[in-house]
């Protein structure tokens, strides 16, 4: 029977091992190392029992020898063989597996190490989040207050905008209600006259039958001379068609030199006895007249004048009143108007 020693066996169990594909990395490598060098161990413990078994039947039994002495010495020698060569190899498996376990054991700690290392890593990751989630939160927050105050600054933008075009509203109609009451002033300041609207005027007119007339002004007044030929103009022929007889200064001593403002008066022909229908085409004459001036406004008469004038009708124009309206402004409208 030929002899084995551990030497013989080991390169076998380590080319084995070395023969092997690569391994994924090095800590699988050692690990698959450990379990061949575990299984040899096993192995190399089954021979030993296998060599103590041998040894038992050579010297106490005749199993395998069937009593005869040389058999017996053969299976003693060859089981003390077996026993020697598996207890050395069951040694240096042992040796081995100590080291692999041990370069995995170390292996394994550098992992630990580094996944420590990771792992404190992520802790400080993790609060860095944390802080800065935190900040987040208060961003949003001071966003949040930030917005409240934009709605408020544009709420009160809204009322003062409100505020300001009632106040310019309210202004306008002030404006407007000073204009009118220049205007007026204006109105009242200038020369009277029938230009300004003499179609009023023609249309009053057209409406009185046509009669005979006198005007009369005020001596040493320019402006109511110039209205008395105005007024003549347009009620002679070349405007409603009257007789006007005449034109001239108030007579002295008449008692109607400080006349103002505008008057007609009427005295009966002496050819026709008086009837009283002078009333109503004296009111209209003095309306349309009136009402043709740029200073004053008067509705026009209600009905048609069908009655024939016997009467002459003298015009009197007095010294043009300059009238200004007592006026209140309207902010201050809490005061009594007058």
């Amino acid at each position: 029977m030929p002899r084995y020693g551990w030497r013989t066996c080991w390169p076998d169990f380590r080319r084995g091992t070395e023969s092997m594909g690569p391994a994924p990395s090095h800590l699988q490598s050692l690990t698959q190392r450990l379990g061949y060098w575990e299984w040899a161990e096993y192995v190399s413990s089954a021979l030993v029992t296998v060599g103590c078994l041998g040894e038992f039947s050579a010297e106490f039994t005749d199993w395998f020898t069937d009593g005869v002495d040389e058999r017996k010495k053969r299976l003693a020698k060859c089981s003390t063989l077996l026993l020697v060569s598996s207890l050395a190899f069951e040694l240096v498996c042992l040796v081995v597996t100590n080291q692999i376990s041990g370069a995995v054991i170390g292996s394994l700690d550098t992992k630990a190490e580094q996944a420590s290392t990771k792992a404190l890593r992520a802790i400080d990751d993790a609060e860095i989040a944390i802080q800065r989630a935190r900040n987040a939160v208060g961003e949003a927050e001071n966003a949040i207050v930030r917005s409240g105050q934009a709605e408020a600054g544009a709420a009160k933008a809204v009322r003062l905008v409100d505020s300001a075009n009632r106040q310019l509203a309210e202004l306008e109609s002030h404006v407007l209600a000073v204009k009118s009451y220049a205007d007026s002033i204006v109105a009242n300041a200038n020369p009277r006259s029938l230009t300004f609207d003499s179609r009023r005027f023609m249309e009053i007119m057209k409406r009185v039958p046509r009669g005979i007339a006198e005007i009369r002004y005020v001596p040493n007044d320019p402006e109511a001379r110039g209205f008395a030929y105005t007024i003549y103009q347009a009620l002679g022929p070349g405007g409603a068609g009257w007789d006007v007889r005449g034109i001239g200064e108030i007579q002295q001593g008449a008692g109607m030199e400080a006349t103002t403002g505008l008057g007609v008066m009427s005295r009966m022909r002496s050819d026709v006895p008086p009837t009283g229908d002078d009333i109503p085409i004296r009111e209209a004459l003095q309306k349309a007249i009136t009402s043709g001036t740029s200073w004053e406004g008067v509705p026009e008469p209600p009905t048609h004048i069908t009655a024939q004038p016997d009467h002459i009708f003298i015009v009197v124009v007095g010294r043009h009143q300059f009238r200004v309206p007592l006026w209140v402004p309207p902010w201050q409208s809490d005061n009594p108007k007058h």
